[in-house]
């Protein structure tokens, strides 16, 4: 398949804002081991900002060694998976965190990791635009025309709605509301402001609210039904199924879309359990879940019977096949990446990339879908492509990306070429 075209290429899950933000920030990715990161040039900022250091050695990071490198400015690494943050003594203390709470290492997960992102002070209006702008220009270069942004703010809406109120926003963004600094009723008013504010035919959508169910593989926060081989437990679930479904609920009465952060099996499970206590009391409205990276095969039936839309990034197989085994048990690895008993189940689900934790791109995502079948992983059945493209055709119309022996071709947005 030397040539093909998509119309309006899809990315289901991306991180917009972002996306361009960690395309401006210090580079870890290739550092071997903590160490080396005293070898690297500080960069300018009144906070230093780093992003990729690898799974593997987080045991060997200490708040200790980020001082020697960094003493006087406050220092946040973000760990390859997104869940995880790296910090110094300076960034402890402008959130107010004490040393003595936290491991040796430095490294922060999930709801302590957020108390310092909390603290660090708000982008300028202008530094958003560019970082929106920044990462448009990202997902053009992947063929991408339409996005799902599941980190929508206030300011990163107003950012965008200038945005295409100037004619400089080239893409289609459906938008879910997520904001480490508000609570979940908070969201729901949010969500409810900024969808009034949308014309008919923006290429702005609101479709509602996401949830963060649990946390990641790589942070070993992901929520399992069964522990993992390291002996840190089972994960996390950050929601009861009573108050899960309370707060599905909530949104389902604003006419708000949900969207479930689920990583883990357990998380899975808890969601459907949730979604059936609704359905049991005649409660109905639109759910995604996000990820689904580890599902028992129990819940495929619910996914199908609860009308539930998943939204998967093949990718994040090359991220995390080169340690799977020394987290997850034999048993939880039959149950990773399941697109194939999806499919099977007629349940409905779109690809992404989870953009900028993994890479964007349909051919890193044909290349992950390859990469997984050859390692037995049951083969995806028929065309992957048409899990990259968006339902609606007239949103807006004459939108298409040609490809042409792994790279872009044209890419043509609203009829016009970008």
């Amino acid at each position: 398949m030397n040539s093909f075209r998509i119309d309006n290429c899809y990315d289901s899950h991306v991180h917009w804002l972002a996306t361009g933000d960690f395309a401006e920030r210090l580079s870890l990715s290739a550092l071997s081991n903590p160490n080396e990161i005293l070898n690297l040039s500080l960069p300018e900022g009144n906070w230093i900002f780093g992003y990729g250091w690898s799974v593997p050695f987080e045991a060997e990071c200490s708040i200790e060694l980020l001082d020697q490198w960094c003493k006087e400015r406050p220092v946040a690494l973000s760990k390859s998976d997104g869940h995880s943050l790296w910090v110094n003594s300076k960034a402890l203390e402008l959130s107010g965190i004490s040393k003595d709470a936290i491991a040796k290492t430095g490294v922060l997960k999930e709801k302590d990791r957020d108390r310092v992102l909390k603290s660090i002070p708000e982008k300028s209006s202008s530094v958003i635009l560019r970082q929106l702008m920044k990462a448009q220009k990202i997902f053009h270069e992947s063929g991408i025309t339409h996005i799902r942004d599941v980190h929508m703010k206030e300011s990163q809406f107003m950012a965008a709605k200038h945005l295409e109120d100037s004619g400089l926003l080239k893409l289609a963004v459906e938008a879910f509301v997520f904001d480490e600094s508000l609570n979940h009723n908070e969201k729901i008013q949010l969500a409810k402001s900024i969808k009034g504010q949308i014309s008919q035919g923006s290429l702005i959508r609101l479709c509602g609210v996401k949830i963060f169910l649990d946390g990641s593989l790589g942070s070993e926060t992901a929520a399992l039904s069964e522990d993992y081989l390291s002996g840190s437990g089972k994960g996390t679930l950050f929601y009861s199924e009573e108050e899960l479904a309370q707060m599905i609920s909530d949104c389902w009465k604003e006419g708000l879309e949900v969207a479930i952060h689920t990583i883990g099996d357990a998380a899975v499970d808890r969601s459907c359990r949730a979604l059936r206590n609704l359905a049991e009391r005649g409660l109905h409205g639109v759910l995604h879940l996000e990820h689904v990276e580890l599902m028992d095969e129990k819940n495929v039936r619910d996914l199908k019977d609860l009308k539930v839309t998943c939204h998967m990034q093949p990718g994040h197989w090359l991220d995390d096949q080169k340690w799977l085994d020394q987290k997850l048990s034999a048993n939880l690895k039959k149950r990773i990446f399941p697109w194939r008993k999806l499919q099977e189940a007629e349940v409905p689900f779109y690809f992404g990339s989870d953009s900028p934790l993994s890479t964007p791109g349909i051919f890193r995502i044909q290349q992950a879908l390859e990469d997984a079948q050859q390692n037995g992983l049951p083969r995806l059945l028929g065309n992957f492509q048409s899990y990259l493209s968006h339902p609606d055709r007239s949103w807006p119309a004459n939108t298409f990306t040609e490809f042409e022996n792994g790279q872009v071709k044209t890419l043509h947005f609203a009829g016009e070429p970008i």
